[in-house]
């Protein structure tokens, strides 16, 4: 098995294993407030996405076109358009089948399929899709549920987990950046400044192509200044 490949499965059943936290509140209940987000909500997105993921999987590894998606925002306002008055039995059981489609994209590739690049005019290699639409997104909407319940502790440890989660699965520092330059991101959107800072410099010194990104990146907002003279 090549390193991308364990790799990528390493993160995404952990990932997964984070997840459950949402599929235990999955239940019938609706939101406190109209358009508001439940544990059901988040899973069906969470799945949606993951779909999505091995589509562009298959596509690279049959040669096919690959599924765009012109506006994201858009497309997640259509999901919820289309999911949200669905059966939390119905949710869940999409959950797991999304896995189980995702992973089934992952078999079906060869090592050499997970490293073609993702687009024409880039060298990001496809295999990129999973962790963005497996256990970095399911870590981001765990994260904003709890933040949603108030449940600030909750919400640092999701994040912290991922970054371990990511850091240690991976050795591409564009990867490792990532995971680093997003726990950045999350303790400054926590008000948190001096840990966001300290986090996004070490994220820039594996990846100095974040740089662009951060400077204009809404999340970083409470650092920026002190980050343009880092």
């Amino acid at each position: 098995m090549n390193e991308p490949r364990r790799s990528i499965l390493t993160a995404l059943a952990a990932g997964r294993e984070l997840e459950s936290e949402l599929l235990r509140a999955c239940d019938d209940s609706t939101p406190d407030q109209p358009g508001g987000w439940t544990a059901r909500d988040h899973l069906a997105h969470l799945a949606r996405w993951r779909e999505h993921a091995a589509a562009v999987l298959d596509a690279a590894r049959t040669g096919a076109p690959a599924p765009v998606v012109p506006d994201e925002d858009e497309r997640n306002a259509e999901i919820y358009a289309e999911t949200h008055g669905l059966a939390a039995s119905e949710v869940t059981g999409r959950a797991a089948a999304s896995y189980d489609r995702l992973l089934a994209a992952i078999e079906a590739c060869s090592d050499e399929d997970l490293l073609k690049p993702r687009r024409p005019d880039s060298d990001a290699p496809v295999w990129g899709v999973v962790p963005g639409n497996g256990e970095t997104h399911a870590a981001q909407h765990l994260v904003y549920w709890h933040r949603g319940r108030g449940d600030h502790e909750a919400a640092e440890r999701v994040a912290r987990r991922l970054h371990a989660i990511e850091t240690e699965a991976f050795t591409d520092r564009g990867m490792r950046a990532a995971a680093t330059y997003n726990l950045g991101c999350f303790y400054a959107t926590a008000g948190r400044p001096d840990e966001a800072l300290d986090l996004v410099r070490q994220a820039l010194a594996l990846d100095p192509g974040l740089r662009d990104w951060a400077m204009q990146d809404g999340d970083l907002e409470s650092i920026r200044p002190r980050l343009a003279t880092a």
